[in-house]
């Protein structure tokens, strides 16, 4: 019962969790190969300072 309850979420969903999946592994693949430019604040508080709060 509960398998199949599971397989319904994930496969009504399997795009946004497939979106999600790629998104983290671009920002995990960027926080290796560049650490000092985006696991340092400064970053995104500049990127925070130019987007516009709506």
């Amino acid at each position: 019962m509960a398998n199949s309850t599971l397989k319904t979420l994930i496969g009504s969903h399997f795009r946004t969790y497939a979106i999600a999946l790629v998104y983290v592994a671009i920002i995990v693949i960027f926080m290796i190969t560049a650490p000092a430019a985006f696991l340092k604040p400064q970053i995104y508080m500049a990127f925070l300072s130019t987007v516009p709060f709506t």
